[in-house]
């Protein structure tokens, strides 16, 4: 199976244990964070999630896929999974690119304000299936 994927541009969401700009050294992969968007803010991207899986699986497949996001139980938010084995570009309110020298001393903590350039992509391996969200990119909007 070839992987289905598309680009998807987010609006603002809350981090939630995120690893944007210092590796997670104790779990595969490094980069990583909850998204957090509530569910008409979410809607977009659960649609192109949708999509990708209906694209890339059958009917049978697509009943037991693995997609990246849940619903909060007791909030109703939508909590986005999104990962990345390297580094994510990473840019500030105004768009502008974080420099390393910044990055080293930037804390991006659970409740920072971002937004995520995002691959949505397929997967399968030994006879499972889903849908990830590889991070491209993020814009810390407040930290």
């Amino acid at each position: 199976m070839s992987s289905t994927k598309r680009k998807f541009r987010t609006t603002k969401g809350t981090a939630r244990y995120p690893h944007l700009t210092r590796p997670d050294t104790k779990f595969e992969p490094p980069f990583k964070t909850g998204f957090i968007q509530s569910p008409e803010d979410a809607q977009p991207l659960i649609d192109v999630i949708n999509e990708v899986a209906d694209e890339a699986f059958s009917k049978a497949k697509l009943a037991k896929a693995t997609l990246p996001y849940e619903i909060d139980e007791e909030s109703g938010d939508v909590v986005f999974t999104t990962k990345s084995g390297f580094q994510p570009t990473l840019m500030d309110g105004k768009g502008d690119l974080i420099s390393d020298k910044v990055r080293e001393k930037l804390f991006v903590g659970g409740g920072s304000i971002i937004k995520l350039a995002l691959t949505v992509k397929s997967w399968e391996v030994n006879n499972k299936c889903g849908i990830k969200l590889e991070i491209n990119s993020a814009q810390i909007v407040k930290p």
